[in-house]
């Protein structure tokens, strides 16, 4: 065997040491975006949160039925989308008066209770909408209701607990009142 010159003794070294590097990247790629779709597969999105809602009904209701009580629900409330850019403007003062010193606790609880006030009218909305809609239900279409509805909270009590808040246990207890 003929001793090879310098420079290709070095490309040969370099070689055997990025072909495996490289290959070893590729996959770690390939795991990152093959967990991503497994992940979206076994659990997709929710709902964005400027979606309506009904809670935990909203997973047993049909499509068609989301639908019109979402329609049935705007009808009803015809300011609740410039409702929700105020509990926006709200919130961000909430977390103005929570930065603010001196701390006014006062100025922190009126904006809480407006948002309590506002989210309270819009629960109870949406809560005499979907009775409206469950009485208008026939037996079968109340039980299949129902089925989804248990379905659901069998599922939800299956998933694992949500993770402790930063700073474990110990920093959640603490802050606590």
């Amino acid at each position: 065997m003929t001793d090879l010159p310098p420079t290709e003794r070095s490309a040969r070294r370099w070689t055997r040491v990025l072909l495996p590097v490289s290959l070893g990247f590729n996959l770690a790629i390939i795991g990152i975006f093959g967990g991503l779709v497994l992940s979206h597969l076994t659990h997709p999105p929710r709902e964005p949160v400027r979606e309506l809602s009904f809670g935990r009904f909203t997973d047993a209701l049909t499509p068609q039925e989301r639908q019109d009580l979402r329609r049935a629900f705007f009808q009803q409330a015809p300011g609740f989308r410039a409702e929700r850019a105020a509990m926006r403007a709200d919130f961000q003062n909430l977390i103005g008066a929570l930065k603010a010193e001196p701390y006014d606790p006062a100025k922190v609880a009126e904006l809480m209770d407006r948002q309590d006030a506002r989210t309270r009218q819009w629960i109870g909305l949406g809560q005499r909408l979907l009775q409206d809609r469950i009485a208008a239900m026939s037996p079968a279409e109340r039980a299949a209701f129902a089925g989804r509805l248990e379905k659901d909270m069998e599922r939800r009590l299956h998933r694992a607990p949500p993770p402790p808040p930063p700073g474990g246990q110990a920093a959640a207890t603490a802050q606590r009142p």
